[in-house]
């Protein structure tokens, strides 16, 4: 399978989606119920809702990392469940809050993890492979950066490496739960930034969960804005600021959207 670029192209959808979690005895935690979305190649759309909605549990959902709790996730034409994990990691990537890294690895040998559906079983790294992971460390602006080991890079370059990482295993859809929440303001500006020039420059399709209103209403193609009671909002900035609905979840008296 391959994914068609194109921005009228829908490469994943969520088919009125229930997500949360099975829990003990029987018992089901709904966080959201019967939830619509699409996400289209050469979008930047980010998810935004308040804590506890289920933003991450939706992130977890649409990779197939979690199943949901009732409905389905469509990659590419065919339902997430019934894919295999190499034919699924070739087209969509997912950085996740939570990452272990050893500190005394290099760039390279991070992103070369992504190449691991295209070597054979002993991982050989072939001159192809070299040139793909040297491509994405080029396109996040890591180049000279290869043998630096990933405990000596800031915040905002470790960000990068992952996000490098993913590229080099040629997913062109890439969903990222909280990518620049550890960030300083000029990180959370370049990644953001570089995110949205990748979408619209190679027709990636990228997701990014987000508590960053303020960025996400200035660079973001499309807004998934999760609302408490089973409801999603899609829109594009301006039509989710005109909606009320972020004065409604996150104003106050020092705070307006309008």
């Amino acid at each position: 399978m391959t994914v068609k670029a194109g921005l009228k192209n829908m490469v994943l959808k969520g088919v009125n989606l229930s997500i949360g979690y099975k829990l003990h005895g029987g018992k089901v935690l709904h966080l959201q119920k019967e939830l619509n979305m699409e996400l289209r190649a050469g979008e930047l759309v980010c998810l935004v809702g308040p804590n506890g909605s289920g933003k991450s549990t939706l992130i977890r959902t649409l990779a197939g990392l979690q199943k949901p709790l009732s409905g389905s996730v469509i990659l590419d034409g065919y339902d997430i469940s019934a894919m295999k994990v190499p034919e699924k990691s070739q087209l969509l990537g997912i950085i996740l809050t939570e990452r272990n890294t050893v500190d005394n690895i290099t760039v390279f040998e991070i992103v070369s993890m992504g190449r691991y559906n295209y070597t054979n079983w002993l991982g050989t790294i072939r001159e192809q492979d070299r040139k793909k992971i040297s491509k994405a460390i080029y396109l996040v602006g890591l180049h000279g950066f290869e043998n630096r080991f990933f405990g000596s890079l800031s915040d905002g370059e470790k960000q990068r490496t992952f996000i490098a990482k993913t590229l080099a295993s040629e997913a062109s859809i890439l969903l990222l739960d909280e990518p620049i929440a550890q960030l300083d303001i000029p990180n959370r500006v370049e990644i953001m930034t570089f995110l949205k020039k990748l979408t619209h420059i190679s027709d990636y399709s990228v997701l990014v969960s987000t508590h960053e209103l303020d960025i996400a209403l200035k660079i973001a193609d499309k807004i998934w804005l999760i609302i408490p009671g089973d409801k999603m909002l899609i829109g594009t900035p301006d039509e989710v600021i005109k909606s009320g609905y972020l004065d409604e979840l996150f104003g106050n008296e020092l705070i307006s959207f309008k």
